[in-house]
């Protein structure tokens, strides 16, 4: 039974030993990413996710290493493995999480893949509905799509929830680019931004 219960303790001490080197190299991992030693950081973080691969922030962090890279599409594949883990355990906290579906939202926009980036935006919103920057990046979605009746629906909502994130002036967002001249785009930015 002792050695049972010895093999336990260390056993444990070794998992925490092992956690304790995992977040050493995150740690070193957010320097080189900071200074923008990307290669580095990828290193240290492919290590990371080698020996914790269940842990959603260190896919977080890939994520905004590939996308600061830029490398898009890899970006998109680890804030997918961020997400889905965190749909399991739920231990992103409520910033993590709005990182994780925003820039999904985003780099799928920015491929042009405005029916993903919708579906993970209206996901989100289900989740968290007091979010304005899901509303902001869906309008940019449905403009670029050609659809300004929505995109105006939820640019209101996103303004609305102004308080939640930095409400951009979306008349410098090239998203809007194509209803500048619109006298309806022109009203509701305006009501807005004065």
């Amino acid at each position: 039974m002792l050695r049972a219960l010895l093999s336990i303790l260390l056993l444990s001490s070794f998992a925490a030993a092992q956690s304790n080197a995992d977040h050493q190299k995150y740690d070193q991992a957010l320097r080189e990413i900071e200074a923008h030693r990307f290669t580095k950081a990828e290193k240290l973080l492919n290590a990371v996710i080698a020996s914790a691969p269940n842990w959603p922030l260190a896919y977080v962090t890939m994520g905004r290493l590939y996308y600061l890279w830029p490398k898009p599409a890899v970006a998109i594949t680890a804030y997918e493995q961020a997400r889905d883990l965190d749909l399991k355990d739920h231990s992103l906290t409520p910033d993590e999480r709005h990182e994780v579906n925003d820039q999904l939202g985003v780099l799928y926009g920015l491929g042009k893949q405005f029916d993903k980036s919708i579906a993970v935006l209206e996901a989100a919103i289900k989740d968290d509905p007091n979010y304005g920057e899901y509303e902001y990046n869906l309008a940019c979605d449905y403009s670029e799509k050609g659809d300004l009746n929505k995109a105006l629906t939820h640019l209101h909502r996103a303004y609305d929830l102004r308080s939640t994130f930095k409400f951009p002036d979306p008349r410098q967002d090239d998203s809007f680019k194509p209803w500048l001249d619109n006298d309806k785009f022109k009203e509701a930015v305006s009501n807005m931004m004065n």
